[in-house]
């Protein structure tokens, strides 16, 4: 009986899963982009190290913190591509942003790097506004 039970929970559970994941796609394939991009630099997958991810990152950060409108710009136009496209779209642009994270794991972590710097520096011009 405990076996039933527990194969009855384990189904829910994947349940909660699936619709969470239809719901939040683009953020949990971002999320596991991330995790496969960081596995990858750090296990010496394919091509790069972890210390030319943390370059690359570096210096995404240090461009989206110098030039924050050219580089939202370019983060716009690269994200924006799935935005009102169907579904199959979404899914294939996310399979070749995991593609990416997982071959060339700096160029991913470059544009962490980028989308942080440009964060970094909204942060500071609003927060510096507030009265």
């Amino acid at each position: 009986m405990r076996k039933k039970e527990l194969h009855s929970k384990m189904k829910e559970g994947m349940a909660e899963v699936e619709k969470f994941t239809y719901k939040y796609l683009v953020e949990t394939m971002t999320v596991l982009a991330i995790l496969i991009a960081t596995f990858s630099g750090w296990m010496h997958f394919f091509i790069g190290t972890m210390g030319w991810s943390i370059l690359f990152l570096a210096i995404g950060a240090i461009a989206g913190l110098f030039a924050p409108i050219q580089m939202d710009a370019i983060m716009t136009r690269i994200y924006s591509f799935s935005k009102g496209r169907s579904r199959p779209t979404i899914i294939a642009a996310e399979v070749i942003k995991i593609a990416i994270a997982l071959f060339l794991p700096f160029i991913y972590l470059c544009f962490m790097g980028i989308m942080s710097g440009t964060a970094f520096q909204y942060y500071i011009q609003t927060s510096g506004n507030k009265s």
